[in-house]
């Protein structure tokens, strides 16, 4: 089985964990835990395997109020705003995975599941283990474990249930090289590699004052902004909107060091469009 990753620059580790992960004899629902810091790429992984695999693509985003209600079972509040009684209650992301998994493979994002309560990581348990979503009066939907393929991403907030992190294949998500993001940043915003590259050192210089990771989005939106900018002065007001993460980044942007990499940035921008 070939894995499809479109405009993805997989890592030898991550292309070894989707193997194991798609082709292993693994028990119950087939899950990797994605670790990392923000901007590494971990939801972005799982977005371009479902892409990639022509396969359908469940997603939920973990939030501090994530309950079983929402995970088995979701309110669509228009449905309600418009009197629309029977579609009101609407399938929960466990749901819909479950019923994709009759067709075929279904590839669930849970992302950034730290931010949830301890309480998820049971519920996410059983149902990697099991494969099924309970229903009301005691019942329960069977899915087919097999065909569920399950991303769990985190950001390390909090430690997640021991048990539920036994289940999983894990890997650890790291940034990718410095060449391989020019020529990403090159190729998405169509700019030449040496702006690439003096984007790149930007967003990642300014993103480590704050003890941050820059991502590959954030560099494309500063390089996609810089195509409207009309001075240097512009370059610095847009590094500050996209390639700061924090109070630490803004300072550093007013140094020398900064100005000077924005000074060329500037110089590189101009001669783009003199050509």
């Amino acid at each position: 089985m070939k894995i499809a990753l479109p405009g993805y620059h997989a890592r030898p580790e991550e292309l070894a964990a989707l193997r194991f992960i798609l082709l292993g004899r693994v028990s119950g629902a087939r899950c990797l835990l994605l670790e990392g810091a923000p901007g590494v790429g971990k939801t972005f992984l799982g977005e371009v395997l479902a892409k990639g695999q022509e396969w359908p693509l469940v997603f939920y985003q973990c939030h501090s109020w994530s309950s079983d209600q929402e995970l088995f079972r979701s309110i669509d509040v228009a449905a309600a705003v418009a009197g629309d009684a029977a579609g009101v209650i609407t399938d929960g992301a466990l749901t819909a995975a479950a019923k994709h998994s009759l067709h075929g493979k279904v590839v669930l994002i849970v992302d950034e599941l730290d931010k949830a309560p301890e309480r998820v990581d049971a519920l996410l348990l059983d149902f990697l283990q099991s494969g099924r979503v309970p229903l009301p009066r005691g019942l329960f939907f069977q899915g087919n474990q097999d065909h569920l393929v399950v991303l769990v991403t985190s950001n390390k907030v909090r430690e997640l249930h021991p048990a539920l992190v036994r289940r999983c294949r894990r890997l650890v998500m790291k940034q990718l090289p410095g060449e391989v993001l020019d020529g990403l940043i090159e190729d998405k915003a169509n700019v030449g590699r040496s702006l690439a590259r003096q984007i790149r050192r930007l967003c990642q210089m300014a993103a480590a004052e704050d003890k941050q990771e820059s991502s590959l989005q954030e560099m494309v939106n500063l390089a996609e902004e810089l195509k409207f900018a009309e001075s240097v002065a512009d370059v610095a007001l847009a590094a500050d909107g996209w390639a700061a993460r924090g109070q630490n980044g803004r300072v550093w942007l007013d140094s020398k060091a900064a100005k000077e990499i924005l000074g060329e940035i500037w110089r590189l921008v101009e001669s783009c469009r003199e050509e």
